[in-house]
């Protein structure tokens, strides 16, 4: 119990600290190349290796799209810094938040609303970072 407890701790210093030299806008920290699992009720299961991208367009929107042709969604978001984490948002979504991602441990994830009156009919991508 006293590990889990210093893990949360720990995990919670990490998110909530500016990362060294981040004088970066959100847009161009989170760009890149991820990899990761993507749930997708049109999936007969998850894909584990699933990639996406991650483009600027200007310092406070981006685009995320699958790096190959597939089944996942592309769509604009607008990336905002909270307490060390971006936060994205999709304008286009219902959703009232669409992910995050921590450049202390290079996660991102994201949940984007497919479309329809079925609110679970989303996608979901979890993943990291690649360099």
């Amino acid at each position: 119990m006293k590990y889990a407890i210093v893990l949360i701790i720990s995990t919670v210093f990490l998110l909530g600290k500016e990362p060294p030299g981040s004088s970066l806008s959100a847009a161009d920290e989170i760009s890149g190349e991820y990899i990761g699992k993507l749930m997708d009720p049109s999936l007969a299961s998850a894909i584990d290796d699933h990639k996406i991208t991650i483009t600027k367009i200007d310092d406070n929107t981006v685009k995320i799209a699958p790096s190959i042709t597939t089944s996942s969604a592309t769509f604009e978001a607008t990336v905002t810094k909270v307490n060390g984490a971006i936060h994205i948002k999709s304008s286009s979504d219902i959703l009232a938040n669409n992910g995050m991602y921590a450049p202390t441990v290079n996660r991102f994830s994201y949940i984007y609303h497919l479309g329809g009156n079925d609110d679970r009919n989303v996608q979901l991508f979890t993943g990291r970072k690649e360099h």
